[in-house]
Parts: structure tokens; C-alpha cells; sequence
């Protein structure tokens, strides 16, 4: 995509007044970001599903060892 001047400087002035690079400076804004980690990182639901089914199935394998004396 070209960008043409006009929509660039229109770009420069929403980045310019929506500073993304900042961190949150507010109680709220700290906080609502601290949330980040439940939504899409290792605390998310699918994350934690995930874990939950890998533990399972590493514990079938150790059941699975012990009942035919398998070792590595």
C-alpha cells in the first residue's frame, strides 16, 4: 500500500494523539492492562485448557509405564 501525503500526516496526527508507544499512566489504565495476561496470554482460558489436557495426558504416559515397566 502507498501511502499518499495526505492520509500519512492524517495517520501522524491520530498516533500523535493517541500516543500507543505509552505506557498507562492511571490507577484504571494500569490496572486495565495488568488484565492483559487473562485475555490473551498464559492465564487465558484456551491457555489454561490447553495445560490442563497436556497434564492429563503425561499422566496416562506415567500410568502407562508403570503398568508395563517401561522406562527411557
Amino acid at each position: 500500500m502507498r501511502w499518499t501525503k495526505e492520509a500519512r500526516e492524517i495517520e501522524r496526527q491520530r498516533m500523535l494523539a493517541n500516543k500507543p508507544w505509552e505506557h498507562p499512566k492511571t490507577k484504571e489504565g494500569k490496572h486495565r492492562s495488568s488484565q492483559n495476561a487473562v485475555k490473551y496470554g498464559a492465564r487465558s482460558y484456551q491457555f489454561r485448557l490447553l495445560e490442563a489436557q497436556v497434564t492429563e495426558f503425561a499422566r496416562g504416559c506415567r500410568q502407562i509405564n508403570f503398568i508395563h515397566g517401561l522406562s527411557y
